[in-house]
């Protein structure tokens, strides 16, 4: 999911939202970091794992929302603290946004729809990485004949990075 329009959209619909961000994952848990859930005040976009744990991250996410600029970080065990069977440890991150923000969204949002960057966010203890589009994979497809060729125009629209090599540069197109 390219979350970065949906939060524009959220922004001019709602003038607030709240992205729950997964950061942290010990153990067994639901949801891998990176694991995104958005909050609006009718409901959400995404999911972050279900559970218990889903229900208290919206609940506090509801409880920002509306709250310029707010950021929490939440840590919650899912065996002793939740009585979810995973009994991983979470840790949750909630960055709200308001009107306030529609041009910077705008921006990012933007941005995801071009292609892979990443930016660094600001969480004080909590490092997060933003990397917008899937990382391409690289072929390397050795011999410029016709095999060669043929896979490199099969590979081509797929979403690879493709290398076609051969020593003999008449070969290569």
């Amino acid at each position: 999911m390219k979350i970065w329009p949906v939060i524009a959209a959220a922004l001019s619909t709602h003038g607030t939202c709240v992205l729950v961000s997964v950061v942290r994952a010990e153990g067994s848990t639901p949801r891998e970091v990176g694991a995104r859930m958005i909050v609006t005040p009718d409901g959400f976009h995404g999911t972050i794992g279900g559970g218990t744990l889903e229900w208290r991250a919206l609940a506090q996410a509801q409880a920002m929302l509306g709250k310029p600029q707010a950021i929490k970080t939440m840590t919650q065990s899912l065996g002793p603290d939740l009585g979810q069977c995973c009994g991983g440890r979470v840790t949750l991150a909630f960055e709200a946004f308001d009107a306030a923000s529609i041009a910077n969204v705008a921006s990012l949002a933007r941005r995801e729809l071009e292609g892979p960057f990443a930016t660094v966010d600001r969480i004080p203890g909590v490092p997060l990485t933003e990397q917008f589009g899937e990382a391409r994979r690289r072929i390397i497809v050795f011999g410029a004949g016709h095999v060669g060729r043929a896979l490199m125009l099969a590979l081509a629209p797929l979403p690879f990075d493709v290398t076609l090599a051969d020593p003999r540069p008449a070969q290569l197109p």
